[in-house]
């Protein structure tokens, strides 16, 4: 394994699913530190998950094409924290919690790297 692409004898492989079991230990270790320290505003939580969750969450998303990423997006590990932050219950709308944060879903963001990728790839 490289970062997160596999090398089988058939080609290398992203696993959607050991990026989603990396991101969602990463995630519980952010949760127990980001619950001690309570003087941080949800503003700054969210810049700590970004910087330290997500580069999992995506890495390799690039050349993945636009694979939905089913298992990253199965787990919630994005939602499960915005609720958390919010304090509402988890069967609040996501629309809701992602317009109450200024966020967008972790596919969007793929979408984004792939979309900015191609436009490095086709300038060189």
């Amino acid at each position: 394994m490289y970062l997160c692409i596999f090398f089988t004898a058939c080609g290398g492989s992203c696993s959607d699913s050991t990026l989603a079991g990396q991101a969602l230990k990463a995630i519980l270790k952010l949760i127990k530190y980001l619950f001690k320290f309570t003087a941080l505003s949800i503003k700054h939580k969210l810049e700590l998950f970004d910087k330290l969750v997500v580069p999992i969450l995506n890495c390799g998303s690039e050349v993945w094409g636009f694979h939905n990423g089913n298992a990253i997006e199965r787990i919630h590990v994005h939602m499960q924290l915005c609720k958390r932050l919010l304090g509402v219950k988890k069967c609040t709308q996501n629309d809701l919690v992602y317009g109450d944060l200024v966020r967008c879903p972790m596919r969007n963001c793929r979408m984004y790297n792939i979309v900015k990728y191609w436009t490095k790839i086709k300038t060189m």
